[in-house]
């Protein structure tokens, strides 16, 4: 049974903020809300620089599920999670921040399962004491 709450706490999708504002290879923008994110361990936050092709320099900025962000790598030349990082690339720029963190989602981390480990381990201890 322990076993069984552990594995499945690590397979649960997570739900990520998502929004997005001048990112250049999507719609138009979103603002924030709650989506989740199917199969899929990160949720990340990007923001920068880009130009665009009269070379005129905006900010842009994406939270939501790092396979979507992924879509996009073409553009962005994004580095990768669980790392994150900076990226430099042909006049865009930015930052990629990856979240496993309670912040996403509890049942993504590995505290979680460790708490349901525990919580599992204690209960058969109590059944076999009584």
């Amino acid at each position: 049974m322990a076993i069984f709450f552990c594995v499945l706490a690590g397979t649960l999708a997570i739900d990520c903020k998502h929004s997005r504002y001048n990112v250049r290879t999507e719609g138009g923008d979103i603002t924030l809300q709650t989506i989740t994110c199917e199969n899929d361990t990160y949720c990340v936050t990007v923001s920068g620089n880009d130009k665009n092709d009269a070379d005129q320099s905006f900010s842009y900025s994406y939270r939501g599920c790092y396979s979507d962000f992924e879509k996009m790598k073409e553009h962005y030349h994004n580095p990768t999670c669980p790392g994150g990082g900076h990226f430099n690339n042909a006049g865009t720029s930015g930052d990629l921040i990856c979240c496993k963190e309670n912040l996403c989602n509890p049942a993504s981390t590995t505290s979680f399962s460790i708490f349901l480990l525990a919580l599992s381990v204690s209960a058969l201890f109590y059944v076999f004491l009584w």
